[in-house]
């Protein structure tokens, strides 16, 4: 009775020795790795400048992941030549894009680092603490009710009333077809 309880015993310790195993390499090989969900789509912005690390390249994907401070449909005020209007635009704080990639260099004086957006030869300049006071009100947009692919491009810069006040000709700062944010000392 003793020899059949021992190799009972000894037939389950082979058994789990053999399918425990098995079942960790089955999961460990069946589970699918991270991926990217940004892999493969096209970097369109490029941060470039002497108050960053490096240079770096960002896809409309890697602006709208949940890491950083999306605005969904927000309501935007701007002042053009003639009227004050709002756009109703969708994007993320371009402070908290910036700030959560860890991009700028270290020790700089936000006083006197600007912060300029360009397109196709265009280019509007903010302070750095400007952008940092006021991270809902200056944004990139790349989406919402008011925002036009045609008209806009992927990416268009957004800085509301708030940030100048009025009488300030903010519309200038709503760059369409962003291509480029300089950060620079």
């Amino acid at each position: 009775m003793e020899k059949k309880k021992l190799y009972s015993i000894a037939a389950v310790v082979i058994v789990a020795a053999i399918l425990v195993p098995s079942i960790i390499v089955a999961v460990v090989l069946l589970t699918p790795a991270a991926v990217d969900p940004c892999a493969g789509e096209e970097d369109i912005l490029l941060f470039t400048g002497n108050g960053l690390k490096n240079n770096y390249t960002y896809s409309v994907c890697d602006l709208q992941k949940s890491t950083y401070q999306q605005y969904t449909n927000v309501n935007l005020s701007y002042t053009t030549k003639v009227e004050t209007t709002y756009a109703i635009v969708s994007g993320v704080s371009l402070w908290d894009f910036i700030n959560k990639n860890h991009i700028l260099k270290t020790g700089i004086d936000s006083d006197t680092t600007n912060v300029t957006f360009a397109a196709s030869g265009y280019t509007i300049t903010l302070n750095l603490t400007t952008v940092q006071t006021y991270p809902a009100d200056i944004i990139i947009v790349y989406g919402g009710d008011d925002f036009d692919p045609i008209v806009d491009g992927p990416l268009r810069s957004a800085v509301s009333n708030n940030v100048l006040g009025l009488p300030t000709r903010t519309s200038k700062y709503w760059v369409s077809n962003l291509e480029n944010i300089t950060i620079s000392v």
